[in-house]
């Protein structure tokens, strides 16, 4: 089996160079309401990516709901900083739903 997996950091501005169909983009953001966030969110959703949401509610979350994306919901009250173990369960949920379709 051979997998490949491509990070791509990149500022907000350039998303859509480098959002493609076969992108998975990840957006996340505690509050649900980050400006970029969202912005790169609906950027993803124009080109037709391979998208999943990570936040504890907000607009990312009624977008998700929208738009029928996956989305992972995060305990809400914490201090964002202190949601670092629940986002890194999202990921790995994420992760584990997504894997099949980029073998």
């Amino acid at each position: 089996m051979r997998f490949l997996c491509r990070l791509r950091l990149f500022e907000i501005q350039f998303a859509k160079k480098c959002f493609e169909k076969n992108t998975l983009v990840i957006a996340s953001s505690y509050s649900g309401n980050t400006e970029e966030s969202i912005s790169a969110l609906n950027q993803a959703i124009e080109i037709g990516a391979q998208i999943a949401t990570v936040s504890s509610h907000g607009k990312m979350e009624e977008i998700a709901r929208k738009n029928q994306i996956a989305h992972v919901k995060l305990p809400a009250g914490l201090q964002p900083r202190m949601a670092v173990v629940y986002n890194f369960r999202a990921l790995t949920k994420i992760f584990g739903k997504f894997w099949n379709h980029f073998k």
